[in-house]
């Protein structure tokens, strides 16, 4: 009994320093609404950005604007099929400079996402167009 050897756990992981993230990747394209989330109606200035990749517990979006890990944002996805009082509340967790003067920002949702939701952002990013996309 005292001679047992510790076993390594049997959960496939990715490196930490190159994928924490605990759910699937979905490649994704929606444009987005977001905003500072500063806990008050004062600030009505909402940004259009677009969703690069989403999961049940993350999002990650190109932003003209820097937002420091931290950051709570409002967002609401501007497809078919969302229901436009659904806004999903979510904490910058990283960024980094895109291309240009574009940032990427990935953030984790407060709340997961369904598994309806996860769906509209998969086959609404089939049907995206960005081309007109000012930021």
């Amino acid at each position: 009994m005292g001679n047992a050897e510790p076993r390594p756990d049997r959960k496939q992981t990715g490196s930490p320093s190159k994928n924490r993230r605990s759910g699937v990747r979905h490649v994704c394209r929606v444009k987005i609404l977001f905003n500072k989330n500063k806990g008050s109606a004062d600030d009505e200035t909402w940004c259009v950005g677009k969703v690069v990749d989403v999961s049940q517990r993350g999002i990650a979006l190109i932003t003209s604007r820097l937002y420091f890990p931290g950051t709570m944002l409002a967002l609401t996805p501007i497809m078919p099929g969302w229901k436009h009082e659904r806004q999903l509340q979510a904490r910058v967790t990283n960024v980094r400079q895109d291309l240009g003067q574009s940032w990427c920002a990935g953030c984790e949702f407060a709340q997961p996402l369904s598994d309806d939701e996860l769906q509209l952002f998969v086959q609404n990013s089939k049907r995206a167009d960005f081309s007109n996309l000012q930021q």
